[in-house]
């Protein structure tokens, strides 16, 4: 019964294992980029151990800075509300409302209700909004300019289980409004995002059922608008997905298929260009698992085939393993690849700032491999080491006035240790070092060689305060400025957050930023903002 509870989260999620797209689900509204790979690449890998995590005392609701934005990757993934929605959702309340704002023009507002919330069927929707208006100086001129963006998410998501069936469905729609802002950008033009997704999803959730399946079809449509071209909306971007998994024992196949169609006033010639052409992917992986008490492996591979206006054939190792020779040690070993997802909507959660008529081209890793341990000596108290090759063909770099594309192969080694004591303090660290070998340019531009993350949080007695101490810290960066290679600043980034819990149903919360004063880019040209405070209050009723 064990292993077949196993096979059947294996069949539901063996997708999101099929599929190797870049899917952070969080885009931070105050400007912070992501980036890879680091600390969040190593975040990846670490959702394979499965030591105990580190306890922490969190409130019944826990804030966030951030807009989940559901990834509708051709695998099942449902959508999801912001983080504090996940410990109402298991409460007694039917709805939270959350308000924040800050002295530098932030604001911050969510809302969420439940209008289901049975054993069998769940129904929600929910509300978001992040805006800023501040000053900020650049580090290339002593001027100053503002940096504005206004962000709004609104959706519903749906859960229904039959007599051995789940069905999920979801609906949302993002509009995101913000200025170019960047010091080589002189028309500073407000520009505007529109993001419609919609999902449905069907399969079983029998145990003992012949055979595992999950079916699931989406779309997304992404729209741009830039005025500084006459008219010229920027265009339109349809994706289409479907997958489907079939499991039984210890054999599987999975298959999926993603069209994109480009509506654009270009004219054929530039669209084609600029990478607007109609096209479709086609992913099939088979595989085969076995798994018992000390270990278990996954043997597979996946071939990516590519039809239309861009054509590509990549067959990348889909392979994992894993050991665990004590309940406290974990080895594990993972040999991955495939075709990155380069579409409009998906760039643009990484930078928002490119031009809205370029489609960056999509990349292909044929391996992108792992290695790594994990071990807990001590209760309340593990630690990780990692170490990784990924090889990719055609990936992208910013610079500052364009994008590049090279061919290059990253190795990173990190590690991670986290301490908790008697559920009222807890600390963690974690760093990662990356090693670049560039084909033709000189530097793997913007991307840190080092960077890490410490986090400290704390319980106070017989109070309901919890405050959290973090740091982030990226060293190593180089822009490439009209050819010429530059050394950028290094980010150190201090946040304090503090979170008091009236009661069961309200808390008040403070935050503040840049505690150090520090000034940086998080592209070239675009600077971050200074030190701010955010205080707010979140009611459940």
């Amino acid at each position: 019964m064990k292993r077949k509870i196993f096979y059947l989260v294996c069949a539901l999620c063996a997708g999101n294992a099929v599929f190797a797209q870049n899917s952070d689900l969080q885009r931070e509204l105050t400007l912070e980029k992501e980036f890879s790979p680091t600390v969040r690449d190593a975040d990846k890998i670490n959702h394979t151990p499965e030591l105990q995590p580190v306890k922490k005392t969190t409130s019944a609701v826990s804030f966030s800075n951030f807009t989940m934005e559901p990834s509708l990757a051709p695998y099942f993934s449902t959508f999801q509300a912001p983080v504090y929605m996940t410990d109402f959702a298991t409460s007694q309340q039917q709805a939270y409302v959350r308000l924040g704002m800050g002295f530098l023009f932030h604001l911050d507002a969510d809302a969420g209700y439940q209008i289901f919330n049975t054993e069998k069927t769940r129904w929600n929707i929910f509300a978001s909004h992040r805006s800023s208006n501040t000053s900020t100086g650049y580090l290339q001129a002593d001027e100053h300019t503002r940096m504005k963006i206004n962000d709004n998410l609104i959706g519903t998501q749906f859960e229904h289980q039959f007599l051995s069936t789940r069905l999920t469905a979801g609906l949302q729609y993002n509009y995101l409004r913000f200025n170019d802002y960047g010091w080589l950008d002189t028309t500073m033009t407000r520009r505007r995002n529109h993001r419609l997704q919609t999902y449905i999803g069907l399969g079983t959730t029998d145990a003992n059922a012949d055979v595992l399946w999950q079916a699931n079809i989406a779309y997304t449509l992404f729209a741009q608008q830039y005025p500084v071209l006459q008219d010229y909306s920027g265009g339109n971007e349809n994706r289409i997905l479907a997958d489907i998994d079939l499991h039984k024992d210890w054999v599987g196949i999975a298959a999926a298929m993603t069209t994109y169609l480009y509506s654009t006033p270009l004219q054929d010639s530039i669209a084609k260009a600029t990478g607007n052409v109609n096209y479709t992917t086609f992913v099939l992986n088979p595989y085969v698992y076995y798994e018992d008490d000390l270990w278990d492996a996954r043997l597979g591979l996946t071939a990516n085939i590519r039809v239309g206006g861009v054509r590509k054939i990549l067959i990348a190792p889909k392979v994992s393993f894993r050991w665990r020779p004590t309940d406290a040690v974990l080895f594990y070993a993972i040999a991955d690849g495939g075709l990155v997802d380069n579409s409009h909507f998906n760039v643009r959660q990484e930078n928002r700032y490119i031009a809205p008529m370029w489609r960056v081209k999509d990349a292909g890793s044929p391996l992108d491999a792992k290695l790594g341990v994990s071990f807990s000596p001590f209760i309340n108290t593990g630690f990780e080491i990692f170490t990784g090759y990924k090889y990719i063909k055609d990936e992208h770099f910013y610079t500052a006035d364009s994008i590049v594309y090279d061919n290059a192969g990253v190795f990173s080694l990190g590690g991670k240790a986290t301490y908790s004591y008697r559920n009222s303090f807890d600390i963690s660290a974690q760093v990662v070092f990356n090693h670049w070998n560039m084909k033709h340019e000189t530097a793997a531009w913007n991307r840190p060689i080092f960077a890490g993350d410490l986090a400290v949080g704390y319980q106070l007695p017989a109070i309901p305060i919890r405050m959290d101490l973090n740091y982030h810290l990226e060293t190593g960066r180089k822009a490439n400025i009209h050819g010429l290679s530059e050394k950028m600043k290094n980010i150190h980034d201090l946040k304090f957050s503090a979170n008091y819990m009236l009661n069961s149903q309200v808390s008040l919360f403070v935050e503040a930023n840049n505690l150090l004063f520090q000034k940086y880019d998080f592209w070239y040209g675009y600077p971050s903002q200074g030190m701010y405070c955010m205080a707010g209050a979140s009611v459940k009723f």
